[in-house]
């Protein structure tokens, strides 16, 4: 009989795939809101992790164990992080960062009132609102509104006055018009806080 011939080649065992993981902070924050990213708890149990590739959202994209990541808009944003062993095999994790903006005013309230004297007519337009808690709540310091105003009719809302605050549960602007011929407005208010943010209007 013939000899033996050599034993085979033992079969490998099969590649596992890496675990990806990260945390970050702050998970929420006001705009413009820099976040940073730790992924150094992904593991490769039969390896090593060779590449880290984030995608931050909103276009951005980034790699590295660690990173940072500056967000300049108001959303919810899903984060992606992919991992990548020395084997080609690779795992993702996700994960959701809330950036907030100015809250707008609230309860505009709009009325109308007319003077009339023996010489002109005088038309007045009282626009009335309310702070929004959640500015508070989230560490924004609102110092001044933004009133807008546009005749109805006659094109988009136009920057009219700036009203700087104080503490109050509710503001007040009068707006007054001299002339024989009514004309129609309609108003919005925006707020700014110290760092120079505006939310969008409320009206």
């Amino acid at each position: 009989p013939n000899p033996p011939g050599p034993d085979p080649d033992p079969i490998p065992d099969p590649n596992m795939p890496p675990t990806a993981f990260f945390s970050f902070s702050p998970t929420s924050g006001l705009f413009p809101l820099a976040v940073s990213f730790n992924a150094g708890n992904s593991k490769d149990s039969d390896g090593q992790i060779t590449s880290y590739h984030w995608d931050f959202g909103d276009g951005g994209t980034g790699s590295g164990k660690t990173i940072s990541h500056v967000y300049n808009k108001e959303s919810r944003y899903e984060i992606v992080l992919r991992v990548t062993d020395d084997d080609s095999a690779s795992a993702t994790a996700t994960g959701e960062v809330e950036v907030l903006g100015i809250a707008p005013p609230l309860n505009v309230q709009f009325q109308r009132y007319v003077n009339r004297n023996l010489f002109s007519i005088e038309y007045l337009y009282r626009i009335t609102w309310n702070p929004n808690p959640r500015n508070e709540e989230v560490g924004a310091k609102i110092v001044a509104y933004k009133i807008y105003r546009r005749e109805i009719g006659k094109g988009g809302l136009n920057h009219f006055f700036t009203l700087q605050i104080g503490t109050k549960s509710s503001y007040e602007y009068l707006d007054r018009t001299l002339g024989y011929t009514e004309r129609s407005y309609e108003y919005a208010i925006s707020a700014i806080d110290g760092a120079g943010r505006e939310s969008v209007m409320g009206n």
